[in-house]
């Protein structure tokens, strides 16, 4: 989401994606703060997306199950997915 352009552009809602993103990454992360993978993942991350950056300087905590995730994609269009996790 943060580092692939591509991706990015997929997702419809984006600029709320992120957002939800950073706070469900923080959120595990103080569920498991030892995680060597987790603090690799959030250092990648830091280093190389100023969005990433602004967005965990929030410090915002989401738990999120459920929701709706609107993607465009290119070869059938915009669609509009329920999900619950």
């Amino acid at each position: 989401m943060f580092l692939d352009p591509a991706a990015r552009e997929l997702d419809a809602n984006r600029d709320a994606k992120g957002a939800d993103v950073v706070g469900c990454l923080r959120r595990d992360a103080g569920r498991n703060p030892g995680d060597p993978e987790m603090a690799s993942l959030i250092g990648q991350l830091s280093l190389k997306s100023p969005e990433f950056r602004q967005l965990g300087a929030a410090h915002d905590v989401q738990d999120k199950g459920f929701g709706v995730k609107v993607v465009d994609l290119p070869l059938v269009g915009r669609l509009t997915l329920a999900y619950e996790t």
